[in-house]
C-alpha cells in the first residue's frame, strides 16, 4: 500500500527504528507502508531530526523553472563545486532550502556528468627548448637498447580534481609545473649495458 502517513505514523516509524531495533520490512508490516516510505522517513529524521518535510523537499520536481535556471548557472559556473557547496550557493541566491541530493538529482538531469580534470605540464622556453635539445641529441639512438620502469601505478593524464560537464564537452585541462609531473609520474629509464 502507498500511502501517506501522518505525523503520528511517521513518529512511530522512528520509535519502532530508534527504540525497538525493528528492521524496514518489520516496520513497514506494522504501519502497513512500503518499504521504501520507511527509507524516506528515517532519512528525512537523520537530515533534519523531523518527520515534517519542510518547503522544497520531496513531491518530485520540486524546483520551479526560475530555480531551475539558477541551478544551471550555479553548475556551469562551479563545475567543480560539491553538492553541499552548490547548495550553500543557491541558498544564497534564492533564500530556499533544497538538499544536496535534490541537487545531485538535478545536475544529472540537467545532463551534467563527473570527469577528472587531464593533468598538461605547464611548459615555459626554456622547458620546450630543453625537450626540444633531448629529442633532436638523441633521435638516432637505439630505443630498442632502452628500458622504461615505472616505480608505481598512476594515471598519467588525470587530477584528483572532479568537474561536472555537460555531455559533448571537453575535459578540462589543470596545468602543472613541469618539475611536479615528473615527481609525480615516478618514471625513470635504464639503459641496458
Amino acid at each position: 500500500m502507498n500511502r501517506h502517513l501522518t505525523v503520528g505514523e511517521r513518529w512511530r516509524v522512528i520509535s519502532l527504528r530508534l527504540d525497538q531495533g525493528l528492521d524496514f520490512h518489520d516496520i513497514a508490516h506494522r504501519i502497513n507502508c512500503t518499504h521504501q516510505t520507511v527509507h524516506n522517513i528515517l532519512q528525512l529524521f537523520h537530515e533534519t531530526n523531523d518527520v515534517v518535510e519542510r518547503e522544497g523537499r520531496g513531491g518530485g520536481n520540486s524546483l520551479n523553472d526560475d530555480d531551475i535556471h539558477i541551478l544551471r548557472h550555479l553548475f556551469y559556473r562551479y563545475p567543480n563545486d560539491t553538492s553541499s557547496q552548490l547548495n550553500n550557493r543557491f541558498y544564497r541566491q534564492t533564500g530556499h532550502i533544497i538538499t544536496s541530493r535534490t541537487i545531485r538529482n538535478y545536475r544529472r538531469l540537467l545532463g551534467f556528468h563527473p570527469v577528472r580534470a587531464r593533468i598538461q605540464p605547464s611548459l615555459n622556453q626554456r622547458h620546450a627548448d630543453d625537450q626540444l635539445a633531448f629529442c633532436q641529441q638523441h633521435i638516432h639512438d637505439d630505443w630498442g637498447q632502452i628500458i622504461f620502469a615505472d616505480e608505481k601505478i598512476f594515471e598519467v593524464d588525470t587530477s584528483g580534481i572532479v568537474y561536472w560537464i555537460p555531455y559533448g564537452r571537453p575535459r578540462p585541462t589543470t596545468f602543472r609545473s613541469i618539475m611536479d609531473t615528473a615527481r609525480a609520474n615516478h618514471i625513470s629509464f635504464i639503459v641496458k649495458s
